[in-house]
């Protein structure tokens, strides 16, 4: 946390130099008075005087003012910075050879909200916390100016995810699927949420099923699919089925899915 301190600096008034201070008897001064020649010669002495204490004053005032060391200045203001060690959170990022695009035409649907409570699993350190915090606070700044920031969507729903709220992350996917034109990254991550956290497997199978649905010439759709079906379901028959089904349905990717075919026999 850093403290910032409001400094004044205030002008000090010059110090005049220490000079002569004349005295003159008012007896002496009245005597001059009645001597016109000394009596100009009085008013020569004064302004002379007058002069020389000018000079002192302009030369004060002007004076090169001298700059505080270094020391005397690092006592000034003091600032502390706390700096949490940089922690690696995992890289987000969808693949395929497709556009992320949002549907025009499609009916306003609702956003979720952005704010909710942040519980931290007992795994995560108070540094991990620190870092997460951060990270959420500033997707939510992005998205309180532009919620049509489908990046922003999709990481903070990572993050959520991250912190055991399933709920919070489902939220966010869902919404996803309903603007975007190829949302099939969207429901690799819902079947992935379902099938391997909530441990939901028909709402798993369906959304596998719909990411290749919805890009069948993404081969990360089919590896999801089948991976499911093998760890999740232990099926290896049906793993085997529906990619034999989809060569038949897209001829065009055989070449593909031939090796994950290959795969399940050595498995």
């Amino acid at each position: 946390m850093r403290f910032l301190g409001i400094v004044r600096r205030v002008k000090k008034q010059p110090r005049l130099r220490s000079g002569l201070f004349f005295c003159v008897p008012a007896c002496i001064i009245i005597r001059i008075m009645k001597n016109r020649f000394n009596l100009w010669i009085s008013l020569a002495f004064i302004a002379i005087l007058v002069g020389a204490l000018g000079v002192f004053i302009y030369r004060d005032l002007n004076k090169t003012p001298i700059a505080p060391s270094a020391e005397t200045q690092s006592n000034v203001v003091a600032t502390t910075t706390t700096t949490a060690p940089k922690i690696d959170l995992g890289v987000v990022e969808s693949a395929g050879d497709y556009k992320i695009e949002i549907i025009d035409s499609a009916p306003k649907v609702k956003p979720p909200k952005l704010e909710r409570p942040i519980v931290f699993p007992p795994s995560f350190s108070s540094n991990a916390q620190f870092v997460m915090t951060g990270k959420i606070d500033e997707i939510i700044a992005i998205l309180t100016k532009d919620q049509a920031n489908v990046d922003a969507w999709f990481n903070l729903a990572i993050y959520r995810k991250m912190l055991n709220d399933y709920k919070g992350a489902e939220e966010i996917w869902i919404y996803l699927t309903k603007i975007l034109k190829e949302p099939s990254y969207v429901f690799v991550n819902l079947g992935d949420l379902y099938g391997y956290y909530l441990r939901d497997s028909a709402k798993a199978e369906i959304n596998f099923l719909r990411a290749v649905e919805v890009s069948p010439r993404w081969l990360v759709g089919y590896e999801r699919v089948v991976d499911f079906y093998v760890t999740v379901l232990n099926d290896k028959a049906k793993a085997k089925s529906f990619l034999e089904a989809s060569i038949v349905k897209y001829p065009d990717i055989k070449s593909q899915l031939e090796p994950l075919i290959a795969e399940l026999k050595l498995k």
